[in-house]
């Protein structure tokens, strides 16, 4: 499964590039991220307790990504050896003043 995953990482990355966004290595790894959890979260949802502690339900999404998938380093490593290069980080242009942060006004609430 890690390759089919890869493959569905790259066409993510390619319609993000189709859409002139150049992704970075942050990324390619969250898209990726995100389907492994995607895919966890599937194959748990049967025996899911929502009331069990948060530590809990994040040790079984992982404990399935590293137990069925090799974890995500093996998507990864499909996806290093295909994927057209990718910036380390984005510009500097593109990120935020960081006097924006932190002022009671700008906060969100998770």
């Amino acid at each position: 499964e890690p390759e089919e995953i890869a493959t569905l990482v790259r066409e993510d990355v390619e319609k993000l590039r189709l859409g002139d966004v150049k992704p970075t290595q942050g990324d390619i790894r969250c898209v990726a991220y995100g389907h492994a959890i995607r895919l966890a979260v599937w194959h748990l949802r049967k025996d899911w307790d929502a009331a069990a502690p948060v530590d809990e339900k994040i040790g079984k999404v992982a404990n399935w990504i590293d137990g069925v998938l090799g974890g995500t380093s093996a998507i990864l490593g499909y996806l290093e050896s295909k994927a057209a290069p990718a910036a380390a980080q984005q510009c500097m242009i593109l990120r935020e003043a960081r006097e924006n942060y932190g002022t009671k006004d700008r906060q969100i609430s998770f």
